[in-house]
């Protein structure tokens, strides 16, 4: 009977093709779509009514988060045997920062499998990259910690990281731009404006002002990211391409 209702039952194909794009993502064949469909489950497309029988993604990604801290630090702990804990430290934080995450996530297309409620406006730029901590804590729950290592170094570091050339990566063009200007002997200030947009999805602006000059300015989701995209902008305009 189970056989047959396999046959007829409408979701097979589907319960199909969504395992299969999980193998082409994995590189493996999965053993049940349970975790998986949990994983790519934003918590805007589940219901207040049913939040306490269906569950969104959040505990996968906190799961996905530490395994990914783990397996990286073992690797760069293997592939750089000259570098000291510091330098360790800021290649871990280039390879797990949430914009390098968001990258990850776009070069794997995991983005047509995410269940949400949210339009393209309401998308936060985290959406990515936390579903794909989310996927690596499904992948360890379903295949173990052996194949969530494998997964990590030959689908997402091999594939899509030149780690020769991490040292070259910034993560903080804050930290970059106060650098330069006390290298310079420059007074710097960033402002910060108020948000504006509604209150589910506002958006901040801030501007920075060296020696007196606006130099930019920057917006995003939130106070830190409107900032440092400021902060960007004009370490690209003053020390990239001055």
């Amino acid at each position: 009977m189970r056989f047959l209702h396999k046959i007829f039952n409408p979701r097979s194909r589907q319960d199909g093709d969504f395992l299969w794009k999980i193998e082409r993502i994995t590189g493996f064949r999965p053993r049940s779509d349970e975790f998986y469909r949990k994983a790519f489950r934003h918590s805007s497309a589940i219901s207040p009514k049913v939040r306490h029988k269906i569950k969104s993604n959040e505990r996968l990604e906190f799961l996905g988060d530490a395994i990914l801290d783990a397996v990286i630090s073992e690797h760069l702990f293997k592939f750089f045997p000259a570098k000291n804990e510091g330098e360790l430290t800021q290649a871990r934080s280039k390879l797990v920062s949430r914009d390098h995450l968001n990258t990850l996530a776009e070069q794997l297309n995991i983005e047509p499998l995410i269940e949400t409620r949210l339009n393209d406006h309401q998308k936060v730029k985290s959406l990515l990259g936390n579903t794909l901590e989310a996927l690596i804590g499904a992948v360890y729950l379903d295949q173990g910690y052996d194949r969530t290592k494998a997964f990590i170094i030959n689908r997402l570091l091999h594939d899509f990281v030149e780690l020769e050339e991490i040292d070259d990566v910034i993560i903080s063009y804050t930290s970059k731009i106060y650098e330069w200007v006390q290298k310079e002997k420059k007074e710097i200030r960033f402002i910060q404006e108020e948000a504006k947009g509604p209150l589910h999805r506002p958006e901040f602006y801030a501007k920075v002002i060296i020696d007196g000059e606006e130099i930019a300015q920057g917006r995003g989701d939130t106070k830190k990211k409107a900032k440092e995209e400021c902060a960007r902008q004009a370490y690209e305009l003053l020390v990239v391409d001055p």
